[in-house]
């Protein structure tokens, strides 16, 4: 069982075909530097709603989406879903589960443990979502801005994709399911178009300051489950690994590991007490440009934002780090 923290305590516990395959020179983010790390997968689709509940039905092509949301948004959080399974697709090197996999988006923590409860689950603690593979259904809520709303559904999806393609037997250690998860859920979303694992111009739960304020941390000791390290060490670690000289090996180790084979990182990889250094000396690089001001903005590309600020107009959208 996987939960993802709410967006009130983050810190602690374009337009093209809708096939799946890589629209290099459509969307957000086609000429960023790490395009190639994080390619755009897109969706054409208009799916079908109808009312459901507090809420709405949304059904695409490989998505069932309960969402007690506006029309408009659910609608939206579908095609962000649908989009985004081109790119699980890649990444997990899987095809889509059977069927439709089921996404419920709640108005609120308690609607949320509510709708655990009648599926007979308990709420995990402090957490604003979770997979169930008994149920092979996401739960989640809404959270405290768009954007991070966005992120949790996509967590919740990574675990999803994850448990139901890949993972052989069991649950993998905390910093490896929750690393899949926190680093992919970081996306540019434009309405049409999707990147995956991408660092935001700016959001509200900047998960890279919260690593670099951790310092010091013994990746050894993580790795080797010693400890179990926090949510920003695990995006600290797949982030790293993913854009850097280890992604080969990176790669051969998570299909050791999701075919349960017990792999040695050191071996496989690089020696995991060598990591604080090396992660410690690149994080500075890989942060958040901006810091927001109002939860309202919602990164969209590294080139633009979304704001909705009703009564308020502002040209400066935030400060640089320092």
């Amino acid at each position: 069982e996987a939960a993802r923290q709410t967006s009130a305590d983050a810190s602690s516990p374009e337009a093209g075909p809708e096939s799946g395959s890589p629209a290099a020179d459509a969307g957000v983010d086609a000429a960023a530097p790490d395009a190639g790390n994080a390619p755009s997968y897109c969706t054409s689709e208009t799916p079908s709603s109808a009312p459901s509940g507090a809420g709405f039905a949304v059904t695409t092509t490989h998505y069932d989406l309960y969402a007690e949301t506006s029309e408009p948004l659910a609608i939206e959080l579908a095609r962000l879903l649908e989009a985004s399974s081109g790119a699980f697709t890649a990444w997990f090197e899987r095809p889509p589960p059977a069927g439709r996999s089921r996404v419920k988006l709640y108005k609120d923590t308690n609607a949320w443990k509510a709708g655990l409860a009648a599926d007979g689950i308990s709420a995990p603690p402090e957490a604003g979502g979770t997979y169930i593979p008994a149920t092979k259904t996401a739960y989640l809520f809404v959270q405290g801005n768009p954007y991070y709303t966005r992120v949790l559904v996509l967590h919740e999806a990574t675990h999803q994709y994850h448990f139901l393609t890949r993972v052989a037997a069991g649950s993998p250690p905390f910093w490896y399911g929750e690393g899949h998860a926190e680093y992919l859920a970081r996306h540019d979303w434009d309405g049409s178009c999707v990147r995956l694992g991408v660092i935001p111009i700016m959001s509200w739960e900047d998960i890279p300051a919260a690593a670099k304020a951790e310092g010091s941390v013994d990746y050894g000791a993580i790795v080797g489950g010693q400890s179990q390290g926090t949510r920003a060490d695990a995006w600290a670690m797949f982030r790293y690994l993913d854009t850097g000289s280890k992604k080969a090996a990176f790669k051969a180790y998570r299909d050791a590991m999701d075919a349960n084979k017990s792999p040695s990182f050191d071996a496989l990889v690089v020696p995991a007490s060598s990591l604080g250094a090396s992660i410690g000396a690149w994080l500075p690089s890989a942060q958040e440009p901006m810091h927001p001001v109002f939860t309202e903005w919602t990164h969209v590309g590294p080139g633009a934002v979304d704001v909705d600020t009703p009564g308020v107009f502002s040209v400066e959208i935030g400060r640089a780090h320092v």
